[in-house]
């Protein structure tokens, strides 16, 4: 019963410190992620296995440290991939591909009457990025590569860092859940340049979402409206 009691406040005070030093760094974070349901069941879920395994391993080998030791395993781990990444930051620089388009036009010679332009990526449309309980700017562009294939890029992209955070392309304005969306991936970076491949078929209409949606917490990060035409 000593252990068990031990592992429990163990884990507890492990978790209210983590709690209290997020919360006087990154108080928008911890304000945010606290409202939602899911953020105290996954808290719960993680106090409650790291005890259950503690305590089968103290059944197995009779003794106390080691039960301490896995525990506090599983404690490092899960601030590696909860905690850190809210405090990290990491940068992507993904090539413009209508910075090929532009160099072309300034060195090209204008073309005769009826020629007619060859095919090549341009730019549909564009949008400003808005934070959603986080800080967050930019622009996402719509581009056409003149191939069949379209992208999304961010572009002078910088957004509060966080855990687990995926890009979603929604249909209608302003969408802040990923429901009815199509994933794009993870986000590659919450800073700088990157581009994103829509998948073949996805029909634009005239009002479009970009969404970055932390996974891990199941709350709205940043979004932008593109609107076509």
């Amino acid at each position: 019963m000593k252990t068990r009691v031990a592992l429990i406040v163990g884990a507890a005070i492990v978790a209210v410190t983590g709690l209290a030093i997020t919360a006087a760094v990154r108080p928008n974070l911890v304000r945010n992620t606290s409202t939602h349901p899911r953020t105290w069941a996954l808290a719960a879920a993680a106090i409650a296995i790291l005890v259950l395994v503690g305590w089968l391993v103290y059944k197995i080998t009779k003794r106390r440290w080691p039960a301490y030791v896995v525990s506090g395993i599983g404690v490092l781990a899960l601030v590696a991939l909860v905690v850190v990444p809210t405090f990290r930051s990491t940068t992507v620089d993904e090539a413009d591909p209508l910075a090929s388009v532009s160099r072309s036009e300034g060195s090209s010679p204008p073309s005769a009457a009826g020629d007619v332009p060859p095919a090549g990526p341009r730019l549909v449309a564009t949008a400003e990025f808005v934070g959603i309980d986080h800080t967050a700017e930019g622009v996402a562009k719509l581009i056409d590569l003149g191939t069949g294939e379209r992208i999304v890029r961010l572009e002078n992209f910088d957004v509060e860092p966080g855990p687990d955070y995926r890009v979603y392309f929604s249909a209608g304005s302003d969408r802040q859940r990923p429901d009815g969306g199509i994933e794009l991936g993870a986000l590659k970076g919450t800073r700088g340049d990157q581009n994103y491949e829509l998948p073949d078929g996805v029909d634009i209409g005239p009002e479009h979402t970009l969404l970055i949606w932390c996974r891990a917490f199941a709350v709205p990060v940043a979004n932008a409206t593109i609107v076509v035409g």
